[in-house]
């Protein structure tokens, strides 16, 4: 003979709990589960191709290819420039400026 469920009994033992976890659990897996899909989509798309945001020496490299950044570039910048000031978001950085070898002592 087979055994008959127990009948459901609201504010039973599965009251306040979702796939087993307690809410405030089952909520917060699922805001990481959805922010990191967002994330891998957002490397998916922009796989081989510059970030978003990015800019260098002033010129928007936001997009493109590894070879359109350095055509960008390369008509972007002055003659004899060998450093460009860089932003990516709200973070920008100046490398320092480039040394010729003679002034490291090397002919």
């Amino acid at each position: 003979m087979l055994a008959r469920p127990a009948p459901y009994t609201p504010g039973g033992p599965t009251r306040g709990r979702l796939l087993g976890l307690p809410v405030p659990a089952a909520a917060a897996l699922l805001a990481l589960a959805v922010v990191l899909a967002l994330v891998g989509a957002d490397g998916a798309l922009a796989a081989g191709r510059v970030r978003r945001g990015v800019h260098l020496g002033g010129v928007d490299l936001s997009g493109l290819t590894r070879a359109q950044a350095r055509a960008r570039l390369a008509a972007a910048a002055p003659a004899g420039s060998t450093t460009l000031p860089s932003t990516a978001g709200t973070t920008a950085t100046r490398p320092p400026a480039a040394r010729k070898p003679a002034s490291r002592g090397v002919a």
